[in-house]
């Protein structure tokens, strides 16, 4: 009976090993370079991230024309600016659409939402016609004590899933696109 097991478990590991090349025929070294042209042929935009000190992935971008450096946080709900960056940013308080209470890591946070003219990346623009805006203060604040760096907002899954977002994090390329 023991030696029954062992064979069974020899055989899976057989077959798990079997399945895991089935999925994986491309050699590791050009995975990187076979994703980038894979989905540039599905119409995606490559969009190089910038690695900082603390790990951390920014990217940078326009929002109604202004550009921007924007964290990537795969964990926000939404993209948001900084309210003071309103004007940086040519967003008028008349442009407002709505206020919410949103949760946020330091408790309960007041998310505005204002209408704007476009996203662009890379010279391409996404089309997306509102983004949140509330006090960012404080993580602006640690993430340019920790990195020099000036953030003025986050990209968050708003963007992701709307863009049908994909992160190569060996190469530090986000991957969007227009649906």
């Amino acid at each position: 009976m023991r030696r029954l097991k062992a064979l069974i478990f020899i055989g899976a590991l057989a077959f798990t090993g079997c399945a895991t090349q089935a999925q994986s025929p491309l050699p590791r070294s050009n995975a990187a370079q076979d994703l980038d042209s894979l989905l540039r042929a599905q119409g995606y935009t490559a969009i190089s991230l910038r690695r900082v000190g603390n790990g951390l992935d920014t990217v940078s971008m326009r929002v109604n024309g202004a550009m921007g450096t924007f964290l990537l946080d795969t964990g926000a709900s939404n993209s948001v600016i900084d309210q003071r960056a309103l004007s940086q940013f040519r967003i008028s308080r008349s442009s407002l659409l709505r206020s919410d209470t949103a949760i946020g890591a330091g408790g309960d946070v007041t998310l505005s939402s204002y209408a704007i003219s476009g996203l662009t990346i890379n010279g391409r623009d996404f089309g997306l016609k509102q983004i949140s805006a509330a006090d960012l203060s404080s993580v602006i604040s640690a993430f340019g004590r920790d990195t020099g760096i000036r953030l003025d907002g986050i990209i968050g899954q708003d963007v992701m899933i709307g863009f049908d977002g994909v992160i190569d994090t060996k190469s530090r390329t986000l991957f969007l696109r227009q649906r």
